[in-house]
C-alpha cells in the first residue's frame, strides 16, 4: 500500500512540504498500518514527486486522456481563443497578468505522466507560461493564421508542460492579435473564459494580482470522488441508460468514405446571423418560454432531419458540470457532456419541436449529475474507432467567453481555425461583438466532408431559420431547403432538349442503311456474317409471317437462344407492329406461365429445339421452319407513340411486373447514347447481355441504327470469361457494354483490358476499384444508370479518377429531380429519391393501375408545371459539379449481378413452404443473396428443400445462395424485421443439411481453400457444392482462374457446373493433370522416334499421313 498509483486510486492526494509529506484523504481511507507503511517509504515517494503535488485524474480527465491517446493529430483536445485588438498593448503587462493567473490556479499547472499504465496528475509548483511575440506588419489574415497555428497548434508534452501557449502578433501600428491555447486536460470553455476575464481584471486594475481562489482543482477531484457513487448519481445514470437505449449512429451524407479510425483533422466554416434574424429567433423562443439555446438547437435538428430524414436524432452538448457554486472561479477541466435525444417527424411543426426540445433539455438538466464516462461504457458497448460513441453531431452555445478589456484598447473575438475537430459535425454559436447578432461556426471532419458541403450547410441553416420562424406552424417536412438560386441552377441543368428523328421506328432506321450501304456488315455471330441487305431481307420476311399470324398490335414473345435470329426477331416484331416480349429460355415454368397470362400472349417467335418449352396455348412461330406463303404487301409502320416492347422485372407483390415501353422512348435512348459516348460506322459493338435484360437492346440496336457492326456473343462465349476475352480480341470489338459483375469476371480470369475498347458499365453500382481497373485497361470508360421504367439508361458519366463514382448527368431530353419523403425538391448535397422525367419515361406497368399511379407521378406542385416522372426508389445525392451519386434504396429492392430483385417477391415465394412462418431476403456485403427464414415451432426446413421450392418459380439469379435458419427473426422497436441486424450476422460455415467430411489429398485441400476464400466460409468439406455454399457463375470464373494458376489446367465453366463439389472438381483437375502428363509422354516418344528416322523415312511417313 505504498505505491503512488495505489494511494491515488484510493483517493489520497500527496503534497511535499520540504522533507515532509502531507496526505489528504477522507478519514478512514488509510488505516494506522497503512499510514505507517507510507511513512516508511516517504523518501521514495518524495523522490518520485520531485516537489510536485499528486492526485488522481477526475472522470472527465480520464476520458480525455483516453481520447487524446487515440488522436493521431495530438491537437484535437485543446481550446484555442484569439482576439483582435485595436489600440496599444503592453506586452510585458500582458505576460505578467498571464503568469499571475497561471500561479493563481494550481489546476492550470498540472502535468500528466503514465506510471505502470496508469495516468497520474502532478501539480507543478514553479512552472511558468511563455508569451511569444511576432511582428507581422501588413500581413494578410492567412499569414497571421499560419503564424498562430505554428506557435499554438502543436501536440503538448503532457509530462513536461506547461499545457498552455500564448502568442501576441503585432499586425499594425495599433493592431494586434492575441491567441491563447490550453490543453483540455487542464481547461474547458468555462476555464478559458475565466483566464481571459482574470487577465482583463488584472490589466484594468479591477483585481488584486495577489488574490487567491477559494477552491482549486484538487478540491474538485476530492469532491467528485465523494459524490461519484451517491444514490442521486446512480439514479441519474439509470435514467440516461434508459433514455439512450437503442440509440443508433446518425448517418450524415458523407463526401468521402468513413475511415476505420477517426483522424480529428478538421476545419471550420463561420457565418454571421443578421441582428434581425437573431432577434426573431430570440423573440420566438420567448413566446414559447424557450431559451435561445433551445431555439437554435431546434433549427439545427430540423437541418439534420432534412439531411438524414432520421426521426430519432441524438446530439451531444457540453455542460459546465460545476454543480457546486464554489467551483465557479476554479480553473480546470470540469465540462462534461449531455446527450439530447429528440424525436422528430415530418408532420411536426417548428413550434411543437421547440417545445419538445425544451422538454428534452429540461429533463437533461434535471439529470446532469451523472458520469458520462460510465454511460459510454454502459450504452456504447464495443468501441467503434471510426466514430464517437452515443452521438456524431455536436451543438454548443459558447457564452462563457468574456470580452477582453484592455486599458486604452478594444478587443473582439476573432474566428480562428485550429485545423482539428472532435466529432463528425459541430455547430457552435457565440455572441457577436455588439451582442445583437450571433457568430456561428460549423466544425467538420475533413476526412468526411468537403468545405463546399459545409458552406452550403451554413447557408441552409440561415435559410431554414428564417423560414421556420416565419411559418412556425408549418410541418417541418414541408419547409423547403431549396433557395431560388438553386432552383434556377436545377432548371439550367435540366435543359437537355435535343432534336432527333422521332416519327420513325428502329427497323426503318436500319432499313435506311440497307438501302444506302447494303453490303456493309451488320451482324456477326459464331463466325457467320450478315450484311445490312441480308438482315433487312430477313426482317421483312419474318415481319410478314408475324403479321400473317395476327401479331400486329399484339404482344408477341421472343423465345430464342443467343444468335442472329434474336436480332432479326426484335426488328421483325417492330416492323410488323407487334409488341415484343423477351422470354429467357431458362425461365421457370411458373414464371413463364405468369408472363404469358399477364401479357395475353398467344404467339411466340422461337426455334424448334426450344419451342416445346412454351405453354400449350402459345403458338410457336419457328424461325428455322418452313416460312410458308405470306402476302407480299407493304406493312404499315407502327406509330412512334405506340408500345414497342414489354419487359418484366421483379415485383414487390410476389409476381413479376411488366413495363410497357414505347418506340419513341427507345428512339430517344438510342439518339442520346449515339451523342455520348458516341458511335461511328467503323465501330464494332460486342453484345453479351441476355435479351430478357433491357440493356441488351442498346447492344443490339445502337450499332445497327448507326450503320456500325454488332457482334452477338453466343451463350457459351458470353458466360465463359476466357472465350469472351478471346472474342473481344478476335472480333475487333471497339465497344462493349456489361454489368460490373461481368467486367469483374473478365478481370478475375486474367484479362488485362483492351486499349481500343470503350467500356460501358451499368446495371449495378460501379466500385472505385473496378473503375480504376477499367481505366487502366480501356480507351474510355462510361458509367451508365437507369431503370427499365425510363428506357434502359437515363444518365451517363465518363469515368475519371475522382471519387466517388458518379451516376452522372441526365441524357438528352431527360430531367432529374431529387425529392425528400414529402415530395419536396432537395438541394445539392442533400440525399433524396431520384425522380426522372422526359422522353424516356415509359407508359405504365402492365395491368397494374395502382402501382402505376404510385410510381408514375406528377411533380407539378414542386416544378410549377405538369411534369410526369418515374419515382425510382433510388436514394441519390447531387454533388457540387451537378452530377449524382448513388447512395442506396428507399425500399428493399436489391441488385444482383445487374438484375433487379424485389426482396418481397422472393420472401413471398419462401412463405409458400408450410413450415416457414416468415422470411427476409438481404444482399450480403459480398453480393450474395441471403434468405433468413423462421420456421413454425417444431418444424424444420433445409436449405435444399427451399431451393427446390424456389427453382420452378424464380429465375436462377433470384434464388438465394445462402439460407440462414432462425427460430424468430430479429425485430426493430417499431415491430418491423430488423434487416440491418440480419446483415451483420455471419451465416453458418456449411449448410445444415450437408454432412461434413474433410478434404482428402492436396487437390481437394486446395479446392476447398478456394471455395472458402471466395465465399467467406470456414470448414469447407469435400462434399460441399460451390453453388450451395453461395457461389454463382461470376465467382466461379475466379475459382477456375485460381485453379489454372495453381495447376496449369484449364477447367471449362460448364465442367464446374457439372462437378460443383470439392471432390468432383478435384477429380476433374486430377484427370486433366494425368491426361496432360500422358500427352507429354506420347509427344516425347514421337519426337524420339522422329529423331531416329532418316529423311526418306520421315518423307514416307508424311506422305502416308497426307
Amino acid at each position: 500500500m505504498t505505491s503512488l498509483v495505489e494511494l491515488l486510486r484510493r483517493g489520497v492526494q500527496l503534497t511535499p512540504a520540504g522533507d515532509r509529506l502531507r496526505l489528504r484523504a477522507v478519514p478512514g481511507i488509510l488505516d494506522p498500518a497503512e499510514r505507517d507503511a507510507v511513512k516508511e517509504h516517504k523518501s521514495e515517494l518524495l523522490d518520485l514527486l520531485g516537489g510536485r503535488s499528486a492526485c488522481r485524474l477526475t472522470g472527465v480527465q480520464d476520458r480525455i486522456w483516453f481520447l487524446n491517446r487515440l488522436d493521431p493529430t495530438g491537437v484535437a483536445y485543446t481550446f484555442t481563443v484569439t482576439y483582435r485588438i485595436e489600440g496599444p498593448v503592453d506586452a510585458s503587462a500582458l505576460a505578467t497578468a498571464l503568469e499571475t493567473v497561471w500561479h493563481r490556479h494550481p489546476g492550470l499547472r498540472a502535468t500528466f505522466e503514465e506510471i505502470g499504465g496508469v495516468p497520474v496528475q502532478f501539480i507543478e509548483p514553479e512552472s511558468k507560461p511563455v508569451l511569444r511575440s511576432a511582428d507581422l506588419l501588413g500581413a494578410t489574415r492567412e499569414g497571421v493564421d499560419r503564424e498562430l497555428r505554428a506557435a499554438l497548434i502543436a501536440p503538448f508534452d503532457l509530462a513536461r508542460g506547461p499545457l498552455m501557449r500564448s502568442m501576441l502578433v503585432r499586425t499594425g501600428a495599433r493592431e494586434h492579435v492575441w491567441g491563447l491555447t490550453l490543453h483540455h486536460l487542464i481547461a474547458d470553455g468555462w476555464t478559458t473564459g475565466l483566464v481571459v476575464r482574470e487577465i482583463a481584471e488584472i490589466l484594468s486594475g479591477e483585481s488584486d494580482p495577489a488574490a487567491v481562489v477559494g477552491l482549486d482543482y484538487t478540491d474538485y477531484a476530492e469532491w467528485e470522488r465523494t459524490h461519484a457513487d451517491s444514490p442521486a448519481s446512480a439514479r441519474n445514470l439509470d435514467h440516461w441508460v434508459g433514455a439512450l437505449s437503442g440509440n443508433t449512429p446518425l448517418e450524415l451524407p458523407l463526401d468521402h468514405p468513413r475511415p476505420p479510425q477517426r483522424g480529428h483533422v478538421g476545419a471550420r466554416v463561420d457565418f454571421v446571423l443578421r441582428p434581425e434574424l437573431t432577434a426573431g429567433l430570440t423573440e420566438f423562443g420567448k413566446e414559447e418560454a424557450a431559451t435561445r439555446f433551445v431555439t437554435l438547437l431546434a433549427v439545427y435538428l430540423v437541418l439534420l432531419w432534412h439531411y438524414t430524414e432520421r426521426e430519432d436524432i441524438s446530439i451531444g452538448t457540453p455542460y459546465a458540470n460545476r454543480l457546486d457554486s464554489e467551483f465557479e472561479r476554479t480553473a480546470g477541466c470540469f465540462v462534461s457532456t449531455l446527450v439530447l435525444r429528440v424525436g422528430l417527424s415530418p408532420e411536426l411543426s417548428f413550434r411543437e419541436l421547440v417545445r419538445r426540445t425544451a422538454a428534452v433539455c429540461a429533463d437533461a438538466w434535471d439529470h446532469q449529475n451523472y458520469s458520462y464516462e460510465k454511460l459510454v461504457s454502459e450504452v456504447a458497448g464495443s468501441r467503434d474507432l471510426s466514430r464517437s460513441p452515443l452521438f456524431q453531431a455536436f451543438f454548443a452555445f459558447q457564452d462563457a467567453f468574456h470580452p477582453l478589456r484592455l486599458p486604452d484598447a478594444t478587443a473582439e473575438l476573432r474566428p480562428f481555425d485550429t485545423g482539428s475537430v472532435q466529432f463528425d459535425l459541430e455547430l457552435h454559436f457565440h455572441p457577436d461583438v455588439d451582442e445583437r447578432g450571433l457568430l456561428g461556426s460549423f466544425y467538420y471532419d475533413t476526412a468526411l466532408f468537403e468545405q463546399s458541403t459545409i458552406e452550403a450547410m451554413a447557408r441552409r441553416w440561415q435559410h431554414l431559420a428564417a423560414s421556420l420562424i416565419s411559418s412556425p406552424d408549418l410541418p417541418i417536412g414541408d419547409v423547403s431547403l431549396m433557395s431560388e438560386l438553386e432552383r434556377r441552377n436545377l432548371r439550367r441543368r435540366n435543359s437537355t432538349a435535343s432534336d432527333h428523328t422521332r416519327d420513325t421506328t428502329v427497323d426503318r432506321l436500319v432499313a435506311g442503311w440497307a438501302e444506302s450501304d447494303p453490303e456493309r456488315i451488320a451482324v456477326i455471330c459464331n463466325g457467320c456474317e450478315f450484311s445490312y441487305a441480308e438482315l433487312d431481307h430477313a426482317v421483312s420476311a419474318l415481319a410478314r409471317r408475324i403479321d400473317a399470324a395476327g401479331g400486329r398490335d399484339r404482344r408477341v414473345g421472343i423465345f430464342l437462344e443467343r444468335g442472329p435470329e434474336m436480332v432479326v426477331a426484335v426488328l421483325a416484331a417492330v416492323r410488323a407492329g407487334a409488341v415484343f416480349v423477351p422470354l429467357a429460355t431458362d425461365l421457370p415454368d411458373e414464371r413463364m406461365a405468369w408472363i404469358v397470362e399477364d401479357t395475353g400472349m398467344s404467339l411466340a417467335i422461337t426455334r424448334s429445339d426450344v419451342a416445346a418449352c412454351l405453354p400449350e396455348h402459345v403458338q410457336p412461330l419457328l424461325v428455322d421452319g418452313s416460312p410458308g406463303a405470306t402476302p407480299d404487301r407493304p406493312l404499315e409502320p407502327p406509330a412512334s407513340s405506340s408500345p414497342a416492347y414489354v419487359l418484366h422485372t421483379s415485383g414487390s407483390t410476389g409476381r413479376p411486373k411488366g413495363v410497357e415501353v414505347r418506340h419513341d422512348n427507345l428512339l430517344n435512348l438510342l439518339h442520346a447514347l449515339a451523342v455520348k459516348p458516341g458511335i461511328r460506322q467503323d465501330d464494332v459493338f460486342l453484345a453479351v447481355t441476355s435479351l430478357s435484360f433491357d440493356i441488351s437492346l442498346l447492344e443490339l440496336l445502337l450499332p445497327l441504327v448507326a450503320g456500325a457492326t454488332v457482334v452477338v456473343a453466343t451463350l457459351e462465349e458470353a458466360t465463359d470469361p476466357a472465350r469472351l476475352a478471346d472474342l473481344l480480341d478476335t472480333s475487333g470489338a471497339t465497344i462493349m457494354q456489361a454489368t460490373p459483375s461481368t467486367w469483374r469476371m473478365l478481370f478475375d480470369s486474367g484479362w488485362e483490358g483492351l486499349s481500343r475498347l470503350t467500356a460501358l458499365c451499368g446495371g449495378e453500382a460501379m466500385s472505385r476499384d473496378l473503375a480504376d481497373q477499367l481505366l487502366g485497361g480501356c480507351k474510355e470508360v462510361w458509367n451508365l444508370y437507369g431503370p427499365t421504367e425510363t428506357t434502359i439508361w437515363s444518365a451517363r458519366w465518363k469515368v475519371d479518377a475522382t471519387d466517388p463514382v458518379r451516376i452522372g448527368e441526365p441524357i438528352e431530353n431527360t430531367r432529374f429531380y431529387v425529392v425528400n419523403g414529402r415530395g419536396l425538391l432537395v438541394p445539392p448535397g442533400v440525399p433524396g429519391e431520384l425522380c426522372i422525367a422526359g422522353e424516356g419515361v415509359a407508359n405504365s406497368y402492365l395491368n397494374r393501375p395502382e402501382e402505376t399511379e404510385q410510381r408514375f407521378a406528377d411533380l407539378a406542385e414542386v416544378t410549377d408545371a405538369p411534369e410526369r416522372v418515374y419515382r425510382t426508389g433510388d436514394l441519390v445525392r447531387e454533388l457540387a459539379d451537378g452530377t449524382l451519386t448513388f447512395l442506396g434504396r428507399t425500399d428493399q429492392q436489391l441488385k444482383v449481378r445487374g438484375h433487379r430483385v424485389e426482396a418481397a417477391e422472393v420472401e413471398h415465394a419462401l412463405r409458400r413452404h408450410p413450415a416457414v412462418v416468415d422470411a427476409a431476403v438481404i444482399l450480403a456485403a459480398d453480393g450474395v443473396l441471403v434468405a433468413h427464414v423462421a420456421a413454425h415451432d417444431g418444424d424444420t426446413v433445409s436449405a435444399g428443400q427451399l431451393r427446390d421450392l424456389l427453382a420452378p418459380v424464380l429465375p436462377a439469379y433470384m434464388v438465394p445462395q445462402r439460407f440462414v435458419m432462425h427460430t424468430m427473426l430479429p425485430m426493430t422497436p417499431n415491430g418491423k424485421i430488423d434487416r440491418k441486424a440480419l446483415s451483420l450476422l455471419v451465416p453458418e460455415s456449411t449448410p445444415a443439411d450437408t454432412p461434413y467430411e474433410p478434404p482428402v489429398g492436396e487437390t481437394e485441400t486446395f479446392v476447398a481453400k478456394i471455395y472458402g476464400d471466395l465465399l467467406g466460409r470456414t470448414g469447407v468439406g469435400r462434399h460441399d457444392s460451390f453453388f450451395d455454399l453461395g457461389g454463382h457463375s461470376l465467382l466461379a470464373t475466379r475459382a477456375l482462374f485460381q485453379v489454372e494458376e495453381r495447376f496449369g489446367v484449364r477447367v471449362e465453366l460448364q465442367n464446374l457446373f457439372a462437378n460443383p463439389t470439392v471432390t468432383a472438381l478435384a477429380a476433374r483437375i486430377d484427370d486433366d493433370l494425368t491426361r496432360s502428363v500422358q500427352d507429354d509422354l506420347a509427344i516425347s516418344a514421337a519426337l524420339d522416334q522422329l529423331e531416329s528416322m532418316s529423311d526418306e523415312e520421315v518423307a514416307r511417313l508424311l506422305d502416308g499421313l497426307n
